[in-house]
């Protein structure tokens, strides 16, 4: 049920542009995954705070594409909180499959960040606020690049993923001509 939730959202807004819908399959992924801990399963707290975070991050890009800036920085902080979570569990520490997987998770981190940004522009934050959160997306970054680097032992990658994986703000709202027709693009507030 979490992937359907995630995709039905992730879809909501990527083809559909129907963010309201996608607030609700957001919020029924975020009820559903909340941190759990079973007897068993420290690997069960852990992938229910990955699901956690991803649908509050779907949460607050769907506010962000209805215009709702105040609510989607509210989830957008609660998703760094449940992200941080599943990043403290150091699984860097582990093998080289779970060091990857870090490495994956510190780069959705820059992403969410990179919306975090975006709603501190769309807002009207004091331009030195916005570039705090742009130099966290760009620390972020570096880290994620520099875990991946020490696995596989390549060179560092660019932004891309930042702005064309399944969370970033292009691929979920920006693209999509639904947010502009609606009037909510926002206007970038840099000086």
């Amino acid at each position: 049920p979490s992937l359907a939730l995630y995709q039905s959202a992730r879809l909501s807004l990527v083809t559909d542009h129907a963010p309201a819908r996608a607030l609700e399959f957001a919020d029924r992924l975020a009820a559903l995954r909340g941190m759990r801990l079973r007897p068993s399963a420290r690997i069960d707290a852990y992938e229910s705070q990955l699901w956690l975070y991803r649908g509050l991050a779907l949460r607050g890009a769907a506010r962000f594409a209805m215009g709702e800036f105040p609510s989607a920085e509210e989830a957008f902080d609660r998703a760094a909180a449940a992200l941080a979570a599943a990043l403290a569990a150091r699984r860097d520490l582990a093998s080289t499959s779970e060091r990857l997987a870090h490495a994956d998770l510190l780069s959705q981190r820059a992403t969410l960040e990179v919306f975090r940004t975006l709603v501190a522009s769309a807002s009207g934050f004091e331009p030195r606020r916005v570039l705090l959160r742009a130099r966290e997306v760009h620390r972020a970054h570096l880290e994620a690049q520099a875990v991946a680097a020490s696995v596989r032992g390549d060179a560092l990658a660019g932004f891309d993923n930042l702005l064309f994986s399944d969370l970033a703000p292009h691929a979920l709202v920006l693209s999509g001509r639904g947010f502009a027709e609606r009037g909510h693009r926002p206007a970038l507030h840099c000086g």
